[in-house]
């Protein structure tokens, strides 16, 4: 059950301070576990069940975190968890019931998390669907690449960042968030449709094809910057947001495309395994040099510049780094959500200090 409290978090000696959270029955009773190191970190990823998300959740229960794979499909999420418990002695991976085509199977999602697990560390939104061969609506009405890619781990967020900052301010380690987005993020209109976000003009490659998967990508990158900004603005340094590109990974991916080039990239040796893909986000999700404090951006995998496997930091397009369009498409996915996004506190830097900040 979510109850509405005052909590007093000590985190390693930094002074004790009053924050008022909608935070989880347990969290309070966890506090001092956490610091005192008697429980396990816990880290939830979407799509868990296949592709890099298996791989990430391998990766990261060999690092003993207790992994919740968040996924659609109960049977392939089982059969994941139960490879990772074949290869990996003792470990701990559960299951979540989750349907990003649906905010309701979001937020009762992440109610059943937050009503069951005392910390949170890390939350990787891995799970996607991509290049669509039609156009398609969600049960809530929005392109439906939008929506599973952006909006439905929008509102996760949205319902798990309390529990995530809880645990940050307890163990007096940060909370981390890894939006998985992708360089078809320049492949989004070259007018972004703030506004008309179930876009209906024909892609390269069907209708919708790559205009709405790159908007949908270019949806993660808005996002995470937004919520950085946010972040930093409220005097929250302790919860980190990046994207990541995987890299073309030579996956189920792209099924729906109508003309599929991901043949051709494997002759020419462009395309990388689900391992190697996984390392990006695995490193943002531990926290793994040179990433232990960024936030705020933009990791891409480097086949392109004959680095094939190895992830680091790069800049995204200009659209994604447009402060405008960041808070307009924040708004935006407010709305189509119903999100608020109270559980930010005010702020208590200006403007002009997070400019000064290059927030």
């Amino acid at each position: 059950m979510m109850v509405a409290s005052t909590v007093r978090y000590q985190a390693f000696g930094v002074r004790t301070c009053t924050r008022t959270l909608r935070y989880n029955r347990r969290t309070a009773a966890a506090a001092a576990a956490t610091q005192t190191g008697e429980t396990k970190k816990v880290a939830l990823v979407t799509g868990g069940s296949g592709g890099i998300g298996a791989s990430t959740v391998r990766n990261l229960v060999e690092k003993n975190y207790t992994v919740v794979i968040a996924a659609r499909s109960k049977t392939k999420a089982t059969s994941a968890a139960d490879q990772v418990r074949e290869s990996v002695p003792d470990a701990d991976v559960r299951i979540a019931d989750l349907d990003l085509a649906s905010f309701a199977s979001v937020r009762a999602c992440a109610d059943n998390i937050l009503d069951e697990y005392e910390r949170l560390d890390v939350v990787c939104n891995n799970a996607g669907i991509m290049a669509l061969p039609s156009r398609e609506l969600s049960v809530d009405g929005c392109e439906m690449q939008m929506q599973v890619n952006h909006l439905g781990h929008f509102v996760l967020m949205e319902k798990l960042y309390p529990l995530l900052k809880a645990t940050a301010d307890a163990s007096g380690e940060p909370a981390r968030i890894v939006n998985v987005s992708s360089v078809a993020h320049n492949f989004a209109s070259t007018s972004f449709p703030v506004t008309d976000v179930n876009l209906a003009e024909p892609g390269a490659y069907g209708a919708l094809g790559w205009t709405a998967y790159g908007n949908s990508k270019l949806a993660n990158i808005l996002f995470t910057k937004e919520l950085h900004r946010r972040l930093r603005k409220a005097g929250v340094s302790n919860v980190l947001v990046n994207a990541v590109h995987p890299g073309v990974v030579d996956s189920e991916l792209p099924r729906n495309l109508s003309i599929n080039f991901y043949p051709l990239l494997r002759i020419l040796g462009q395309l990388i395994t689900n391992d190697e893909g996984a390392r990006g986000q695995t490193r943002l999700c531990l926290g793994s040099a040179p990433f232990e404090t960024v936030s705020g951006a933009y990791i891409a995998e480097m086949a392109s510049q004959g680095k094939k496997g190895e992830h680091e930091l790069f800049d995204s397009s200009a659209q994604s780094n447009d402060l405008g369009l960041q808070r307009a498409f924040w708004d935006e996915s407010c709305r189509l959500t119903g999100s608020k996004w109270n559980v930010l506190e005010a702020s208590t830097q200006t403007e002009q200090q997070l400019s000064e900040m290059n927030v």
